[in-house]
């Protein structure tokens, strides 16, 4: 996958002006997985954020993955998600 440069920037752009959300964080009160690609360099000091701000997140990095995880290593997404969710207490 190759990331169109402005579209990059129109985005970064974008979340920088209207952070919008990002003050709710500490207010989730559900278990969280984040996940991020070891080699999503753009997007990993977020990933970093949301997993300090979130009280219950999990965070795994992914190896050989960029931001597209779930098409870069489709199986280790898939165990990740999966593992992650055997680990919830759904009750019966």
């Amino acid at each position: 996958i190759t990331l169109n440069p402005k579209g990059l920037a129109n985005v970064c752009h974008g979340i920088m002006m209207n952070p919008w959300g990002l003050d709710i964080l500490p207010n989730i009160k559900v278990p969280a997985l984040i996940v991020c690609g070891d080699q999503d360099k753009d997007f990993s000091p977020a990933t970093e954020y949301m997993a300090q701000k979130v009280p219950e997140a999990s965070k795994v990095i992914i190896a050989d993955a960029g931001h597209g995880v779930n098409i870069d290593q489709p199986r280790i997404f898939e165990s990740t998600v999966l593992e992650f969710l055997d680990g919830l207490n759904l009750g019966p």
